[in-house]
């Protein structure tokens, strides 16, 4: 970035715009907002199986809806498969579920077979069924990513328009967070929901009598079902089910995986840096992703190089550092979607921008070669702006309000003020003046 300060990074104040946008586009504006985020973060957190009397805190459990923990989580997921020795249905059940336990959370190897003990149903098979809830889920999200990949690089390559992210409303905040569906492609085959593991209650209950009728019920349930984990049909443990986390391809696996999120982490300076100005909502969307990705890629990095890879929840969810920045990412993710809320309002071609009455408009527009030309005294205004390279100040015809036709070489312009939207073709403009004795109107 120049040190001159024509090309100083300039945030505008914050502008309240949306009191005119009526309570039918809210519904829309919230809906494109926040379907990434509900897509994404509540769709990659998996269910959780207690195996101890007591439930994790709110503060506990809010760690699991960090982009970071699902990040990790996917990557475990495929770290664990390549790694893989064998691979049945034990290992599919225990790597998707979230073991809460006297120590804490635990999802590591060994609970692929300590959990046998509470599993009280298992997937049929060793990867996800195609007609799964969980592979529409992955193909869902995988087309979003490809969406949010194309449209961010678009912006860059200026297909989509430059100014793109320096316009952007409430219904594109959270759109980067897309790119976590591409990640989750990786694990695809390895996703599912298809298990259930139960804490045994029975030492739950205080009442001789009532312990006495609940180990009576489980004894009876017990003749009425065949035994459905390995453990009770009789099989052995296994001996070195994985290898160990420095086996080549994980390592190679763990490198590549990076790129995409380190990518899209220079992604976003590099908006900053080619940005001359941004309204608040685009600066902080762009801060709350470079401030997310960056602290994603420096954990994963630290945590990959060390192999500390065995477990599929993130090694640092019980420390207060990473509890404290979860939850400061949901408070920043909540006062940028209230900023966002306030600035944004409908422009004249449809679209949603948090840009100024006019300037917001003609940028947010420009569009494969489509642009937004202001008539009217706002137009003649607008002219003075250097980002406004055109100058249109009235809307001129060939025949007047009466009928009559004007003589040829000459026509009426009239102070229309709104706006035009099309495509404008410079190199046919010609300055025409008016026949001697007659005035323009």
């Amino acid at each position: 970035m120049s040190d001159t300060p024509s090309s100083a990074l300039q945030i505008k104040p914050l502008l309240y715009q949306s009191h005119q946008t009526p309570f039918t586009e809210w519904v829309t504006l919230l809906t494109l907002c926040l379907a990434p985020l509900i897509a994404h973060i509540v769709a990659g957190v998996p269910r959780t199986s207690p195996l101890c009397s007591h439930r994790p805190k709110w503060h506990q459990y809010l760690c699991h809806f960090n982009p970071t923990s699902i990040l990790w989580r996917y990557a475990a997921i495929t770290d664990r498969r390549i790694r893989a020795n064998t691979w049945d249905r034990a290992d599919l059940a225990a790597a998707n579920t979230l073991f809460w336990t006297a120590q804490g959370w635990d999802g590591s190897e060994a609970m692929v077979s300590e959990s046998l003990t509470f599993c009280s149903h298992l997937p049929e098979h060793g990867r996800v069924s195609l007609a799964s809830r969980e592979m529409v889920k992955t193909v869902i999200v995988t087309l979003q990513g490809v969406q949010a990949s194309i449209l961010l690089t678009g912006v860059l390559t200026n297909v989509y328009g430059a100014d793109f992210p320096v316009w952007l409303g409430v219904d594109a905040i959270f759109f980067p967070l897309a790119f976590i569906g591409l990640l989750r492609l990786t694990c695809g085959f390895w996703l599912t929901d298809d298990y259930a593991y139960s804490a045994p209650r029975i030492q739950d209950y205080q009442d001789p009598l009532r312990r006495g009728l609940a180990e009576a019920a489980l004894s009876l349930d017990s003749l009425h079902e065949a035994p459905s984990t390995p453990r009770a049909r009789g099989d052995e443990p296994r001996s070195d089910p994985y290898r160990k986390p420095s086996f080549w391809l994980a390592r190679a696996f763990r490198a590549v995986y990076l790129l995409p999120i380190i990518g899209v982490w220079i992604i976003t300076i590099l908006y900053l840096r080619q940005a001359l100005q941004l309204t608040t909502t685009a600066f902080l969307t762009l801060l709350f992703h470079f401030v997310l990705l960056g602290a994603t890629a420096v954990i994963c990095a630290f945590y990959f190089a060390r192999d500390r890879t065995t477990s599929t929840v993130i090694p640092c969810i019980s420390a207060r550092w990473y509890q404290a920045y979860s939850a400061l990412l949901g408070v920043f993710m909540l006062a940028l979607f209230v900023v966002a809320c306030v600035e944004t309002r409908r422009t004249a071609c449809g679209k949603y921008t948090s840009g100024p009455p006019y300037t917001g408009e003609i940028n947010a527009c420009r569009v494969g070669g489509m642009d937004l030309v202001v008539l009217g005294e706002e137009g003649r205004i607008l002219a003075e702006n250097p980002d406004i390279p055109l100058d249109a100040v009235g809307f001129g015809i060939t025949t007047s309000a009466g009928g009559a036709v004007t003589p040829p070489g000459s026509f009426l312009v009239y102070n229309f003020t709104g706006t035009c939207l099309g495509s404008v073709l410079l190199s046919s403009g010609r300055r025409i003046s008016p026949p001697p004795g007659r005035q323009q109107q």
